[in-house]
């Protein structure tokens, strides 16, 4: 694959190696929400969990998710991909880790409620972070990569919780709860990771991206100047205003009818000088 303009070769592996960790964290999310199906079983020793209520805590975590895919792009675009994931995968990551302080159905219900609040950022962040670092021609390859961990993650938890279901009885706590604490520890890892790995780019990945931010910066700048705050882009668009109303009010003044009499009166005056003054006679 060619590198994209102004990115060198370095930023082209380590564009790739971006893709890889993301795809990380979608596996992460996608082992996150596997936790309380498989340790359902484990859990119901403890709090009573039927089938109407496995629902409901089933859509309490949809709903906040489906939400969130708007919630999470608009922060997203607020705060910029390296804060607002960081933020995402703490506040999932917790929320994960939530469940295993519960006590009862209610608090099960909260937990699956902020799970899905902060998972639902999730596929925002990666779709940014790869039009911030790949150009058009690559950026399937890429989301192909990251959308593979939703795979990973599936496949990776059913053995995992197992695990943890069978070896985790530390402090005398019940291993269903480890299985929260655990999965949630690996957010937490997984977001120091993003914070120390990741950097936005300087360079736009493709010339088109890079138009569109020189427009975005010149509208921050008009913005700005109608809010009181003017820029260098605003003071210039304002001369430039100034020019245009400058010519205007020249033309306007030149095109007036008070003018146009004024410039035939200075032309019959004119005339009448020149008949009153007597021709020279020429010497002789």
């Amino acid at each position: 694959m060619a590198v994209a303009p102004g990115i060198s070769a370095t930023g082209f592996e380590r564009r790739w190696a971006i893709a890889l960790m993301i795809a990380v964290a979608i596996a992460i999310s996608y082992l996150d929400r596997q936790t309380l199906p498989w340790a359902l079983k484990s859990i119901q020793a403890d709090i009573q969990i039927g089938n109407q209520t496995k629902a409901f805590l089933d859509s309490a975590f949809l709903a906040t998710y489906g939400l969130m895919y708007l919630g999470g792009g608009w922060l997203l675009d607020r705060i910029g991909t390296r804060r607002g994931l960081l933020i995402i995968m703490i506040f999932w990551s917790l929320a994960c880790a939530s469940h295993g302080f519960a006590g009862g159905v209610i608090a099960l219900a909260a937990s699956r409620l902020l799970l899905g609040v902060g998972e639902g950022g999730g596929f925002p962040a990666a779709t940014r972070a790869v039009a911030e670092w790949f150009a058009p021609r690559d950026r399937a390859a890429a989301l192909g990569i990251i959308n593979a961990g939703t795979a990973v993650g599936a496949v990776v938890a059913p053995p995992l919780i197992a695990l943890i279901l069978l070896h985790a009885n530390w402090w005398e706590l019940a291993s269903w709860r480890w299985v929260f604490f655990i999965t949630g520890a690996l957010g937490l890892a997984w977001a120091v990771w993003w914070w120390a790995s990741y950097r936005t780019p300087s360079v736009a990945p493709d010339p088109v991206s890079a138009e569109i931010e020189r427009a975005a910066r010149y509208e921050i700048g008009r913005d700005r100047h109608h809010q009181g705050r003017p820029t260098l882009l605003s003071k210039e668009r304002e001369a430039e205003q100034e020019e245009h109303e400058g010519n205007r009010v020249h033309l306007r003044h030149q095109h007036h009818p008070g003018h146009e009499r004024g410039t035939r009166t200075e032309r019959n005056l004119a005339r009448s000088v020149h008949r009153e003054v007597p021709r020279q006679q020429p010497a002789r």
